[in-house]
């Protein structure tokens, strides 16, 4: 690994680091609601890291999503869970559906 994508990969790291910090400094999991939390999280970028900021994310590697949700569940927090992607998935296509049928 090179000195500058080994600089790059702890920059991400720490910048993920420190939005888990101000995230569970701001929003304590065990004394907020689910949702608060949910929102509070796409709020520091930490929904999604690969997506873009003011997006749910950061902007930084897919793979670091394995942080945010270990810190989160230990912190005792919502973590994401496979079933809301596939709700969005679900969502989407009843949309297509009901376009296609002309039920609107």
């Amino acid at each position: 690994m090179t000195d500058l994508l080994r600089a790059s990969v702890d920059a991400d790291s720490q910048k993920i680091e420190a939005a888990i910090d101000a995230l569970l400094r701001a929003f304590n999991p065990r004394l907020c609601d689910n949702v608060t939390f949910r929102g509070a999280r796409y709020d520091h970028g930490l929904a999604w890291v690969h997506f873009p900021v003011r997006f749910g994310g950061l902007g930084v590697r897919p793979e670091l999503n394995k942080l945010v949700e270990r810190r989160v569940r230990v912190a005792n927090g919502a973590a994401a869970s496979v079933g809301v992607g596939q709700t969005a998935v679900q969502i989407g296509a009843n949309v297509f559906a009901v376009g296609i049928i002309g039920i609107v």
